[in-house]
């Protein structure tokens, strides 16, 4: 059994008895019941939770949000997911940033971008990886440097480093290589080396053999020796 700050989702009570819990005042028991049709996932719980999509109570609304999204009849609810994706309150966007990190739901890779650059301060590192898998054109990669450059944190810039490891490609490897390859940051130097080892230029790789972080030296070393 499920349990949500300490109390046990009842996902084996009928819809009827979870329809009471979703009216009632105390917002604790309106997310346990929000739970419970997230475990339930049927047609009707996804039904029920929809008659809960009131933007004027916007605590419940975004718990819904957080909760509707799981169920593939959403895709009906796209104008919901990508009006949360732009909203100016960061408790929108995280909650459907959420969803962004297991699959692309209803926007594109241009609106997810600008949602990273409106809120670059304020998204945790851990969401970066949403980046990946945008398309790796020469003017997203253009953007990503921009954010990398900004980034408020050496977690997001490690994140993002991750991602530039993904945007490398023939044109640009050398530029994405130097951004990193001389950085008193050791996880930002390994994807320097992730970056030249993509490309098989081992040449690139000397200069780490002897470097400072051990897991670097132990990298190099088994790529020296493919």
């Amino acid at each position: 059994m499920k349990y949500i700050n300490g109390q046990a989702v009842p996902a084996h009570l009928p819809i009827s008895e979870i329809a009471v819990m979703m009216e009632s005042p105390d917002m604790k028991i309106f997310a346990i019941g929000c739970e419970a049709l997230r475990e339930i996932g049927t047609q009707e719980a996804y039904a029920l939770l929809k008659q809960h999509l009131d933007p004027k109570d916007r605590y419940r609304f975004r718990y819904v949000l957080s909760v509707i999204f799981d169920f593939d009849a959403s895709a009906e609810l796209s104008a919901y997911f990508l009006d949360a994706l732009q909203s100016d309150s960061f408790m929108f966007v995280l909650t459907v940033l959420k969803h962004l990190i297991h699959k692309n739901l209803w926007v594109s890779d241009e609106q997810i971008l600008q949602c990273f650059e409106k809120n670059h301060k304020q998204i945790d590192s851990y969401y970066y990886q949403i980046l990946e898998g945008i398309a790796k054109t020469p003017e997203y990669t253009a953007r990503l440097i921009r954010l990398f450059r900004q980034a408020p944190s050496d977690s997001v810039r490690i994140a993002i480093a991750k991602c530039m490891t993904a945007f490398a490609v023939q044109d640009n490897y050398m530029h994405l290589f130097e951004l990193l390859a001389n950085s008193p940051i050791h996880k930002l130097r390994m994807e320097a080396c992730r970056i030249a080892c993509k490309f098989g230029r081992k040449d690139l790789l000397q200069r780490y053999v002897s470097d400072s972080d051990g897991h670097i030296r132990k990298y190099v070393h088994k790529a020296l020796q493919s």
